[in-house]
């Protein structure tokens, strides 16, 4: 690889003597640790290598830590921060050397920071990038030394803007919306392949170095820094997340008020170049694409800000402007910056930590934890650290906030805290109740009785497949607690069947899975002749499937063209024209396979049934997905039986924005017999009652499991914790026993709720009964 760089022309650029090569990097690092040998204030670790594979040697990642007793892990807030992200934008490192040497050379003037809380840096996270800038292969080289297939001689590196063949961007490889990224070679712009995001998230080691280093530390709040080539983010700071388009609306983050009051205090704090008196401009980030920024919020819960440094267009300024980038006015931003986890000095909003402890041994526990009062099903689970159990943040608004704690084999637990303006750290503490784990053996039968393969769904709020040989069946231990099972057999014409069950106790689990009859198929080859469409839209047809599973013609609501999203307030169904028979047995499903995204967590598709030939409709199950490979779905029918129902798919968006969408293909309705559904008992004196809610909390859907005395209307009504109305069902069930009706946490106009605790209360003849709903956004 290296003839591919050696035999193009050097540029005229020339690295300035003010700014550190990457091999300056090693020495800058050797002197640091010979000056701390008697502190013990610095770590330094190597935490990944580069890619490496354009310049025929990788280059190590290496992290810095600052605090007392630097070599030891501590129960203290963490900051992060990123120097160096693409190879020509050097201003970033440069300031964060000089920090480092500053911090550890002036150290008596930093003890609060030092002695509170431990300081990470990384002064560049692309080495590869660096290099090529510190050899002047390129002095406007961004990206890191992949070298793609298919090159065929091309040059990696070409001199000037843009063009090189090699390479990804690293800020357009992490997990979060990787896919709007530019692919590779692709053309247009005046910077033709500068931002290829890579042949998948994450593809890269360097990306990976810093995934899994940040997991680790858990950082409450973070730098990355930039400089702006064109100058139009020039001298901003950019946070998680407004996207959208222009003029909006725009779907911000769910923390997007403390996001946004702490970069507007940090930006203050950073001038702008040649104008007295301005400062940098708080932004939230607009683009959808892999970046870092997003996925540090959206996978940890840390407040990371993206800090374009100025001058506008100079990503390589003089000697002189860069020595006044690293004054003690742009210092005293990182300052700040890392004493937000503790609020040194109180500077800024309140920090909180959160402990999680077992409730019998007192000792910590890794739990996942949930500020309630913001919290967002779009959100990936943050979790406190395995060897405090605590977590550190700044997402905490001040006045009452509202925490939730939980760990599979663990009762959740909620508590609550005053978070005071203005204070140091506040903590709260809360205990987990351990729940008895329980020996269960799970077994799936054919009609014969041999024990035939499968997978079961088993589902306590803590889903898992459980994989089933045939044979001996699966031994699992389980925490006590209701389950939600789904058993599916290997063999595709066996039924697929559901059965809610409480584990209280060592037992055994048997799915009597016979066989199925096919009631409804469809591969949407012969086209869309068999549906009828309506609503507020058409935007349904049919794409071929290009994955691997080959599947044909699938049932897709996206405008043709790559990557073109669905529209906004889309309320658009599809249902299939001819009636489908459910008469046959006391079992039905429905099984279709989907892939792709919605945009989380408000855009869904609804399986809906109508037993009045389309009249009248009801919720079967909701669907929101993100990054969704090709996976089957089942849902079950057995509350229509035995009527005839029509089918349909409806899709509901909300005003932001929209997404790829689903793909729906292979639609099976099936029905049998599920010899473990007891036959309703003669003589049972049923009542009027709520038996629960699951799942409970509830972020999609939630199945509300209540009991009739006897035939004749029951109304069951929806209330927000003001007591007003927001959603009535009126029910008229056939027959007394035990009844279910699905909310999806949608008011009776069909607008989506907020987060927050609402009462069903249950209504007949001299009856009210109320039950307890959290719908979790």
């Amino acid at each position: 690889m290296i003839s591919l760089i050696a035999a193009m022309p050097h540029s005229a650029f020339s690295m300035l003597p003010c700014y550190h090569t990457r091999a300056a990097i090693d020495t800058f690092l050797i002197a640091l640790e010979h000056d701390d040998s008697s502190r013990n204030i610095v770590h330094i670790d190597t935490i990944g290598y580069s890619r490496g594979e354009s310049l025929g040697e990788s280059y190590p990642i290496y992290a810095i830590k600052i605090s007392d007793n630097a070599d030891i892990d501590e129960d203290e807030p963490a900051s992060l921060i990123i120097g160096h992200i693409h190879g020509e934008e050097v201003v970033g490192l440069e300031l964060t050397l000089s920090y480092i040497w500053r911090i550890t050379h002036q150290y008596l003037s930093f003890l609060e920071l030092i002695n509170n809380t431990e300081m990470y840096f990384i002064p560049t996270m692309n080495p590869d990038g660096l290099e090529i800038v510190s050899r002047d292969l390129d002095d406007s080289y961004r990206k890191n030394g992949y070298v793609p297939p298919g090159l065929n001689g091309r040059p990696c590196v070409v001199t000037g803007t843009g063009s090189d063949w090699c390479g990804v961007d690293l800020n357009r490889n992490f997990g979060v919306n990787w896919i709007y990224g530019d692919t590779l070679w692709q053309p247009g712009g005046q910077e033709p392949f500068d931002y290829y995001r890579g042949p998948a998230p994450f593809s890269e080691p360097e990306t990976q170095a810093i995934r899994d280093f940040a997991t680790l530390i858990k950082p409450a709040v973070s730098i990355v820094y930039h400089s702006s080539r064109t100058g139009n983010f020039s001298e901003m700071g950019i946070t998680a997340w407004k996207w959208g388009d222009d003029p909006g609306p725009y779907k911000f983050s769910p923390d997007c008020t403390a996001i946004g009051r702490l970069n507007g205090q940090y930006c203050v704090l950073l001038p702008k170049s040649g104008t007295t008196g301005s400062t940098y401009q708080p932004n939230f980030g607009g683009t959808r694409n892999g970046c870092l920024q997003d996925w540090f919020y959206w996978k940890l819960g840390t407040i990371q800000i993206l800090t374009e440094l100025g001058p506008p267009t100079q990503v390589q300024p003089s000697c002189s402007t860069m020595q006044r980038l690293t004054t003690v006015q742009f210092y005293s931003s990182i300052n700040w910056i890392n004493g937000r986890p503790y609020n040194v000095r109180r500077e800024g909003p309140t920090p909180m930590v959160i402990h999680t402890r077992d409730a019998s041994t007192q000792q910590p526990i890794s739990a996942e934890w949930r500020i309630l009062d913001t919290w967002s099903s779009m959100l990936a689970p943050w979790y406190t650290d395995e060897q405090y159990g605590s977590a550190h943040t700044l997402l905490a608004s001040q006045g009452w906030v509202h925490i939730m704690a939980r760990k599979d084999g663990y009762a959740t637990k909620t508590d609550s805290v005053v978070i005071n303006p203005n204070s140091v750290l506040q903590g709260i503490t809360l205990y987990l109740q351990p729940l008895p784990r329980h020996q269960v053996q799970i077994v799936l039968y054919d009609e014969s009785h041999n024990a035939i393969a499968g997978r079961v769904w088993a589902d306590n709020g803590f889903p898992k497949w459980i994989d089933v040989p045939a044979g001996t069946g699966a031994n699992a231990e389980l925490p006590e607690g209701t389950y939600h099972f789904i058993a599916v057999p290997d063999d595709p014409q066996r039924m697929v069947l559901w059965h809610d069950v409480y584990v209280g106790g060592n037992d055994t689990i048997v799915f009597e899975a016979q066989q199925a009859a096919q009631r409804f198929y469809e591969d949407f080859a012969s086209g869309l002749g068999n549906w009828t469409t309506g609503g507020n839209a058409n935007p349904w047809r049919l794409e071929a499937d290009t994955t691997a599973f080959a599947y044909g013609n699938g049932l897709v609501f996206t405008p043709t063209g790559y990557r073109e999203q669905y529209a906004s307030n889309l309320n658009a169904w599809i249902s299939a024209s001819t009636a489908i028979d459910l008469n046959g047995g006391n079992a039905a499903y429905l099984e279709f396979d989907r892939r792709g995204r919605l945009e989380m967590p408000y855009d869904s598709l609804y399986v809906e049934a109508s037993t009045d030939g389309g009249t009248n409709w009801e919720i079967a199950a909701r669907f929101c997905d993100w990054e969704l490979p090709w996976t089957p779905a089942y849902v079950n029918l057995l509350q229509w039986i035995p009527n005839s129902i029509r089918l349909r798919f409806r899709i509901v968006t909300d005003a932001t924005l929209g997404d790829l969408g689903l793909t729906i293909d292979n639609v099976h309705v099936w029905t049998g017999t599920d010899l473990a559904v007891p036959s309703q008992p003669e003589g049972i004196a049923y009542t009027y009652r709520i038996h629960g809610s699951y799942p409970n909390p509830f972020n999609s859907a939630t199945t509300i499991n209540y009991e009739v005395a006897s035939v004749g209307a029951v109304t069951l009504t929806i209330y927000n914790i003001l007591g007003e109305e927001v959603r009535r069902f009126n029910e008229r069930p056939v027959s007394a026993g035990l009844q279910k009706l699905v909310w999806d946490g949608t008011a009776q106009n069909g607008g989506i709720l907020s987060s927050g605790l609402y009462f069903v209360q249950l209504q007949a003849v001299n009856v009210r009964i109320t039950h307890k709903l959290l719908l979790l956004r």
